[in-house]
């Protein structure tokens, strides 16, 4: 009998199961197919292998299977955080056409640096907290900035008025600062 491209002996009558079992594999570990078929785990135990030189067996691992698919997932992320990226690229050029243009934009993230403020057509950039009030501002749970001389808050989900001041092409990064007219 050849099993995975070697030919063996085996003692017959034996399963399929049997033979998994006598080489010390896990059968939830291992693929089988037997003459260009597989068979399935709960066929095994009632496979019997003739031992014939026209049977053929190859046992594939699932191991194998578990590092390529791992593989594969490791791969699609490297492959999405390079989209982003060329994303980021391609509005940053977008971005700087429009530079010193006036913009109503959602504040779509809030740190104590500062605000992301995402344009209807998908761009974002950032909102520096210095532009905002010379006096400094608070971080309120993660979803607001607020000055605490003026009493003036920030918070996620808030429209705001914008001007594109710096468009990165390189490192795909957008500038905004508050629009004039909204600074009042």
């Amino acid at each position: 009998m050849i099993i995975n491209g070697k030919e063996e002996q085996i003692a017959t009558p034996i399963t399929v199961a049997e033979l998994i079992e006598s080489k010390g594999l896990r059968a939830d570990r291992v693929a089988v197919e037997l003459n260009g078929e597989i068979v399935p785990r709960a066929q095994r135990a009632q496979t019997q292998l003739k031992g014939t030189d026209k049977d053929t067996m190859i046992l594939r691992y699932t191991d194998f299977a578990e590092r390529a698919s791992k593989q594969a997932s490791e791969r699609e992320v490297i492959a999405m955080q390079i989209e982003r990226k060329a994303e980021d690229c391609y509005k940053a050029e977008y971005a700087r056409r429009h530079l010193g243009e006036c913009y109503e934009g959602i504040i779509s993230g809030v740190t104590q640096r500062g605000l992301f403020i995402e344009l209807e057509n998908g761009v974002e950039g950032f909102v520096p907290a210095s532009s905002l009030t010379p006096s400094g501002t608070m971080l309120t749970e993660g979803i607001r900035l607020s000055d605490p001389v003026s009493g003036k808050n920030w918070n996620l989900g808030d429209s705001m008025m914008i001007t594109i001041v710096r468009a990165d092409v390189n490192l795909g990064k957008i500038d905004f600062e508050v629009a004039p007219e909204a600074k009042q």
